[in-house]
């Protein structure tokens, strides 16, 4: 009975407690995990291709302007490649190493971070894998021909984030993306033997152009998540 009794004592001292509290889940915004305070307007410089793939580099840079623009985090995101502002000024690309460099470009560019680097390595694959019966010996089954397709895409993009005003590179990140997939290309045979070389299908690069883009989107990712803030959920206690 004593039990009983503390344990009803115990509950009703904790209700006011329990009442006066609650909680709820909130969003909060985390800095970003690079050290980039004091930065707010950034130029990109135009990105160096070594590819065999004309149009890398340029797509690369441009998707970074836009994830950064779209992200509100920084005051002004601009392209040194479509203004041509170097060029206009007479500063080479080189010039942001140097303190004097760094120094007219804050001063004529009001530019507190630039970005820079290079497309090194693209490579795209597409082959057919041996043909494949589906059926065949099995008299209560249709002989299904077919054959899979494998296509691949493979890039390596460096980009740094240099801090103006100190020289210091506050970010730098080297992507190597390597993306694939693969369809089941069906033939018009349903005979026991193989079929005759005449009915395999050609490879085609139909896989390819999205590949590239997945590859390009994960490398642009990879590089703007530590300059950006994210977002996380976390739990709060309010008085009522």
């Amino acid at each position: 009975m004593a039990h009983k009794l503390r344990f009803w004592f115990v509950l009703v001292l904790a209700i006011p407690l329990i009442a006066a509290c609650s909680q709820k889940r909130v969003q909060v915004e985390v800095p970003p995990v690079a050290p980039v305070e004091g930065i707010e307007r950034i130029l990109v410089l135009p990105f160096e291709n070594f590819t065999s793939d004309p149009g890398l580099a340029w797509e690369f840079e441009t998707r970074v302007i836009e994830r950064l623009r779209a992200s509100g985090w920084y005051a002004s995101v601009e392209s040194a490649r479509t203004s041509q502002v170097l060029a206009d000024l007479g500063i080479m690309p080189d010039d942001f190493s140097t303190p004097l460099g760094r120094r007219r470009i804050i001063e004529e560019l009001r530019a507190d971070a630039v970005i820079f680097g290079e497309a090194t390595f693209y490579f795209e694959d597409v082959y057919l894998d041996g043909v494949v019966c589906s059926g065949c010996n099995n008299p209560n089954v249709r002989n299904t021909w077919f054959t899979n397709q494998y296509s691949a895409v493979d890039i390596h993009i460096t980009a740094r984030m240099v801090n103006l005003h100190t020289g210091e590179e506050v970010h730098m990140h080297r992507a190597a993306i390597h993306e694939w997939d693969v369809i089941t290309r069906y033939l018009n045979w349903y005979e026991d033997e193989a079929p005759p070389a005449s009915l395999i299908p050609s490879v085609n690069r139909q896989q390819i152009p999205a590949l590239r883009e997945r590859a390009i989107s994960r490398a642009v990712h990879e590089f703007t998540k530590d300059i950006l803030p994210t977002y996380e959920w976390r739990i709060v206690e309010e008085d009522m």
